[in-house]
């Protein structure tokens, strides 16, 4: 969780689209030592290696059953739907018009970014081709007022999802 999704956002905001411009070298280094204390933490390990990380062991410790009991949050079932006000699941036709308006809308940003990225060759453009196969066939997205969508009930709107799955 943290070393695939939290730290790389924490060491790279610019390029995880959090801030508009990149940080100064300072400023990068303190995002590089955070993540590190936050990684220690959730490998539940103390820095032992790293002659100038040791000041750090003691917060780290004191943080490890924070992090236990963060990772049993987040792994632990959801309340069953009687419990809450709306439908947990996540795949609904608002969801699914919602996914289709954001990959049409920016399909030619995520052909670039794949052929940018350094795995291209080992991956190659298959998904991307089979991505735009799929668009192309299905065409464009339907316009639905979000009224219609399971967002109203959720107090959402489609483009808050579409800009949360865009970042």
């Amino acid at each position: 969780m943290f070393l695939r999704f939290i730290n790389p956002a924490i060491v790279s905001p610019y390029e995880a689209g959090i801030l508009d411009k990149k940080p100064p070298p300072r400023i990068e280094r303190g995002l590089k030592l955070m993540s590190k204390i936050l990684q220690s933490i959730a490998n539940h390990v103390l820095f032992t290696k790293e002659e100038h990380m040791r000041p750090f062991n003691d917060f780290v410790k004191s943080n490890f059953d924070a992090a236990r009991r963060f990772f049993l949050d987040i792994a632990s079932d959801c309340p069953t739907s009687d419990a809450v006000n709306h439908s947990l699941s996540f795949i609904s036709d608002g969801n699914v018009l919602a996914l289709h308006r954001l990959l049409w809308n920016n399909q030619e940003k995520i052909g670039q970014y794949l052929s940018s990225n350094r795995d291209h060759k080992a991956v190659g453009r298959r998904p991307f081709d089979k991505m735009a196969t799929l668009l192309a066939y299905l065409g464009p997205p339907e316009h639905k007022p979000v009224a219609d969508t399971h967002w109203s009930s959720l107090n959402l709107t489609s483009s808050k999802f579409e800009e949360f799955m865009t970042r």
